[in-house]
């Protein structure tokens, strides 16, 4: 579907947009006109694509290929005025200066970086939430498909991001992605003389890793795992892979199996939810006697396994 640009009316075509970000809680569309009022006509839109209903007269900001970003081929939201696309919050108060980076990986799939040392809470197709950071020069990433519900939290902004589905104009997006990637890389030298003296000093909450990591994609089934839990325990290191559970594999005596998505790579797993906590133990033991290419794995560390309880 076509969006309808606010202000002038303009229409962004379906094979131009890139994705939508709703606001549900935290801001209203009278108040992130105010913080981007030079973006006004760039990336809000009007509701002539009727929103879900959770998100029905709500902001909406809309990122094409026919706006691009401000730096780089990264459209950033944050709470700096003076190099994010997308402004929200105070700086180092729930949200970071540069916090999330919306772009694509790769293999052309929109993806989206946490940046912050602050942290995003984010949720796939109304399954629990999760909170994930990245590292100093190694952001957070996770792959964006088309025709999931994905919603995110950051401090009191809490927003649903719909990925437009390309699937019926796969020509016209990859030339436009093409000329996108071009314009955004011909404007580098013109970017590396902007004066950014006026950012905000660098703090813990709002410090911006310098690159990305690249993580190689997978979209074979490549490896199985034993799963009893999708919580993150307190003492976990947020940086770990999150996971999105799919569709039922299968049953067995001692569990369902299921497919897993890593949200970095959107490799897909495996994963097998057991019954009870013996059990988990044995079968763990049992899958490490197989040698296969998709060798098993569990997903819980061996060495916190007594502390963990099936469920």
């Amino acid at each position: 579907m076509a969006y309808r640009l606010s202000s002038s009316g303009a229409v962004i075509e379906p094979a131009s947009a890139i994705l939508s970000i709703h606001f549900v809680l935290g801001l209203t569309p009278s108040e992130l006109v105010s913080r981007n009022a030079d973006r006004v006509g760039h990336h809000l839109v009007s509701d002539d694509r009727i929103p879900p209903p959770d998100c029905h007269g709500n902001a909406v900001i809309a990122l094409s290929f026919s706006h691009p970003p401000r730096l780089g081929e990264h459209f950033v939201l944050g709470s700096d005025d003076a190099t994010t696309d997308i402004s929200i919050g105070i700086p180092g108060d729930h949200v970071s200066a540069q916090h999330l980076r919306f772009g694509f990986d790769e293999q052309d799939r929109v993806i989206m970086l946490d940046c912050s040392t602050l942290g995003t809470r984010v949720a796939y197709n109304h399954q629990p939430f999760h909170l994930r950071r990245g590292r100093p020069g190694r952001p957070f990433r996770w792959v964006l498909p088309a025709g999931h519900h994905i919603r995110v939290q950051t401090g009191p902004f809490l927003f649903t991001i719909f990925v437009e589905d390309h699937s019926f104009h796969a020509e016209h997006f990859r030339a436009n992605l093409e000329r996108f990637h071009h314009d955004c890389r011909s404007r580098l030298p013109e970017l590396s003389n902007i004066n950014l003296a006026a950012n905000p000093p660098a703090t813990a909450g709002n410090m911006t890793p310098a690159a990305d990591e690249v993580r190689p994609g997978a979209s074979s089934l490549t490896a199985s795992a034993v799963i009893t839990s999708l919580a993150v325990p307190e003492e976990d290191t947020l940086d770990n892979e999150m996971y999105v559970e799919g569709r039922i594999l299968g049953h067995g005596g001692n569990g369902t199996v299921n497919e897993f998505h890593a949200v970095g790579n959107w490799a897909r797993y495996a994963g097998k939810r057991v019954a009870h906590y013996q059990n988990m133990l044995d079968e763990i033991e049992m899958l490490k006697k197989l040698i296969h290419v998709c060798a098993p794995r569990s997903l819980i560390p061996p060495a916190r396994l007594g502390s963990y309880s099936s469920h």
